[in-house]
């Protein structure tokens, strides 16, 4: 077994306040991309639960410290779901699934 030193100093959470930022939820599934269409690295966060525990379908997107709804590729979009999963595929693209 290893003994590992204590922590010399505390550690908070703080809240970043973004515009537009994607309001509370639990089991949102992220994806991070180096690079996107837009020419920025994203976050992208996609669904979960709201407060209420109502399932959520929404698409967001952190570029910087910016959140936009970014565009999506022709088609049906992911249903809402919570606790699910998302991959960074490249060129832009991120599967949602689970």
């Amino acid at each position: 077994m290893v003994a590992l030193p204590a922590m010399a100093c505390a550690l908070a959470w703080a809240p970043a306040p973004h515009a537009g930022s994607p309001g509370p939820r639990v089991g949102a599934a992220t994806a991070a991309l180096e690079s996107s269409p837009w020419g920025d690295a994203l976050t992208v966060v996609h669904g979960g639960l709201a407060p209420d525990r109502a399932p959520l379908a929404d698409l967001t997107a952190l570029a910087g410290d910016s959140w936009a709804a970014p565009g999506v590729a022709p088609g049906p979009a992911p249903s809402a779901r919570a606790f699910h999963a998302a991959a960074a595929l490249g060129g832009g693209v991120v599967a949602v699934f689970g």
